[in-house]
């Protein structure tokens, strides 16, 4: 069985350790309902991260330590966020890698507090992700010797799906660029996806339900892409629409609906590129080096004035293309821009006063 480790390592408070007081007690139940999230409860104007959440929210946020009294049982950490400064404060935390579960308070005596579930690769927040970069959502199905993966860029509602072999799941990861991995099903008998996944270098993990996902995966589909999305999505493979629908479900639990209109995905064709993987792309710092983004190849040759064309110039990097047609046709379009400097300069001109329209429209 493959090693399942994940990033975010800290571990759970118990209810014995938190108390029994009803807020104690429904810090807990929260804790059981976000599995691996700093738990954020709102009391008045601030936000209490408890326990070993405490610990790690003052570290992060340099906000003071101290502790709650109990009555009959120890002191627990405990540190506050004012609400005033609160989104500053979770985009802090998202940033630092961590998914949050954000208790509010209720809107009426006695009802249900509602629960937010925040993560980095769900977050639209510019302080969360960089205009420079994607911000990739990932699901990985195994069916047989083959990994089918989707993913969507909450941020652009750009989604995609592919499938690669056990021993191409590491180019496949590095094509994609996730954000983070969820794992709906690893392989019987290969370590294959696991090193894959652990090469990555972003947060993974299980994704439990995930076979309950799957047998609703044509619900969650029609929902997320409208009625006839038979037709839109012609020409995926079963496990394919079966990991989209496993990643749309993933995203109308965290953010409590789906969003509106999303575009059709694409498939995406792994055969019509150069198969690296993320360790090779570090140790020729395509995208990297040592000292970040800084002294790689990508850093020395962009020279795009847009946010998108940032993106794509790095997706391009990280997948070299093998078709001599497609090659050419890219040669051409270069070779057209050069020999028009005016033109050039034009459209750097135009497009260097435009917004970000994917993630504008996103």
């Amino acid at each position: 069985m493959p090693i399942r480790f994940g990033v975010l390592g800290y571990a759970m408070n118990t209810a014995a350790t938190l108390g029994t007081s009803p807020m104690m007690t429904a810090y807990a139940a929260v804790q059981v309902a976000a599995p691996n999230h700093l738990v954020l409860y709102r009391v008045g104007e601030f936000y209490e991260a408890l326990g070993k959440d405490a610990a790690v929210v003052s570290r992060l946020l340099s906000v003071q330590l101290t502790r709650r009294r109990q009555k009959g049982v120890t002191d627990i950490p405990m540190c506050g966020i004012p609400t005033g400064t609160s989104e500053q404060a979770f985009a802090k935390l998202l940033t630092a890698g961590y998914k949050i579960a954000v208790s509010e308070q209720p809107g009426q005596d006695a009802g249900e507090r509602p629960l937010r579930r925040l993560s980095p690769a769900t977050s639209v927040n510019a302080d969360v992700v960089p205009g420079e970069r994607t911000n990739n959502l990932t699901v990985a199905l195994t069916e047989g010797k083959a990994v089918a993966f989707a993913w969507v860029d909450l941020s652009t509602g750009e989604a995609s799906a592919t499938t690669a072999s056990l021993e191409g799941c590491g180019p496949a990861l590095a094509r994609i660029a996730p954000t983070e991995i969820l794992v709906a099903r690893w392989p019987d008998g290969s370590e294959a996806l696991a090193i894959a996944v652990r090469s990555a270098g972003v947060p993974y993990s299980d994704l439990s339900g995930a076979d309950e996902s799957i047998n609703e995966a044509d619900t969650v589909l029609e929902q997320g892409f409208g009625a006839g999305w038979q037709d839109r999505l012609r020409g995926f493979s079963p496990a394919e629409l079966a990991a989209l629908g496993v990643l749309l479900d993933y995203v109308r639990a965290t953010l409590g609906q789906l969003p509106e209109q999303l575009p059709a995905p694409r498939r995406t064709v792994m055969s019509d590129t150069v198969q690296v993987d993320v360790p090779t792309l570090r140790g020729l710092e395509v995208l990297t080096s040592a000292s970040g983004r800084a002294g790689s190849l990508l850093s020395v040759i962009d020279r795009t004035v847009t946010s998108a064309g940032a993106r794509l110039l790095a997706r391009q990097l990280a997948a070299p293309l093998t078709s001599p047609q497609q090659i050419e046709r890219r040669l051409a379009m270069v070779r057209f821009l050069v020999a028009n400097p005016q033109i050039r300069s034009n459209c750097r001109e135009g497009l260097g006063a435009m917004p970000d329209m994917l993630r504008a429209c996103g």
